[in-house]
């Protein structure tokens, strides 16, 4: 079964934290086993009974990435003040067509070669979600002050709470 084959792997605790019986458990499970093999950004849309952020840990611990870091930031926590700061290390706005910069002791840098998990993705401002998106898709970043260009080696992991079908028909609609 399932216990089984996670206890066979040696996968950590965080995935046992997922293990339950019920139809929406499994589907979870098989998307997550789905997710452990990508390389691009993820998008967890926890619903009423997931933990977003254990599934993030356990998809995480699960791939290539498990023995480097993996950094989170809850957009929704009191100490998250100042997201461009912690996320990019500067407040920086760059022009459409300029890679974005990061500092050296920034969220993105400390991730590099592991997961950045951004909780509460959808309360993250407009400007920073610019920023998050040019960056995703330019997949290189300039590291100040050095002004070197690297091909970005974080996977990025984003969490909501809630069906997010749902709110894009309202939008639509």
């Amino acid at each position: 079964g399932y216990m089984q084959f996670f206890a066979s792997t040696g996968v950590s605790s965080s995935v046992l934290e997922l293990v339950g019986g019920s139809p929406s458990m499994a589907r979870s499970r098989a998307v997550m086993m789905q997710a452990v093999a990508e390389i691009d950004p993820l998008l967890i849309a926890a619903e009423l009974g997931l933990d977003p952020l254990a599934a993030a840990r356990a998809i995480h611990d699960m791939s290539e990435r498990a023995s480097a870091a993996f950094v989170t930031i809850d957009c929704l926590a009191p100490d998250a003040t100042h997201l461009d700061e912690k996320l990019f290390g500067n407040t920086n706005r760059v022009e459409p067509d300029e890679l974005e910069a990061i500092g050296e002791g920034s969220l993105i840098a400390r991730a590099f070669g592991g997961t950045l998990v951004i909780a509460n993705l959808s309360d993250v401002p407009s400007h920073l979600q610019i920023r998050l998106a040019r960056m995703l898709r330019d997949r290189q970043i300039r590291i100040e002050p050095r002004g070197q260009v690297v091909p970005l080696q974080v996977r990025v992991v984003g969490t909501v709470r809630g069906n997010v079908e749902e709110d894009l028909r309202d939008i639509a609609r």
